[in-house]
């Protein structure tokens, strides 16, 4: 399935991994279509690593209210890889992370849910800084 994420720096086209990740995109979804994650903040970045966002309170405390299950799966991080961020197994909820790079993630290699991949738009992400917001997930 593939969605766009309006961001304050363009669009980004997202293939999303259901069968990879079938409850994780259906969180990503639900939240989606209820609106949260609109005019929500990058609040992570990290050059040629990482941008993160879904966080409510746009600080990266902040979650849906609720847990659900890492669903790892064979996909390999990579540049425009979208994964489930967490603090600690079974901790994800609306939070999610952009690879900017696949320089440096052999660390995170096994240990997130990978649940897209950026399709169309990757020079979009690259001008994405901090404070950019996703304006809405158009499904």
């Amino acid at each position: 399935m593939e969605v766009i994420i309006e961001t304050t720096k363009g669009n980004l086209g997202v293939d999303l991994f259901e069968e990879e990740a079938p409850k994780t995109v259906a969180n990503f979804l639900r939240l989606a279509h209820q609106g949260f994650y609109d005019n929500l903040e990058f609040f992570r970045l990290v050059p040629e690593f990482v941008i993160q966002t879904g966080c409510p309170r746009n600080d990266g405390t902040g979650n849906a209210g609720y847990f659900i299950k890492c669903e790892l799966n064979a996909k390999e991080l990579e540049t425009g890889s979208l994964a489930m961020a967490h603090c600690g197994r079974n901790t994800g909820s609306s939070q999610f992370f952009v690879c900017l790079s696949d320089r440096y993630v052999e660390g995170l290699q096994g240990n997130h849910t990978i649940f897209g991949v950026i399709t169309s738009g990757l020079d979009n992400l690259n001008e994405l800084t901090l404070a950019d917001k996703i304006i809405t997930v158009k499904l």
